[in-house]
């Protein structure tokens, strides 16, 4: 029964930290 939120919250994490990395990615690319 705790798997479940494990996972989630997991899921929301990498989930985060790709939207960081590509927008940081994006702002260098863009300068």
């Amino acid at each position: 029964m705790q798997s479940a939120p494990t996972v989630f919250l997991y899921e929301s994490l990498i989930y985060a930290l790709f939207e960081i990395v590509g927008h940081k990615l994006r702002v260098t690319d863009g300068r």
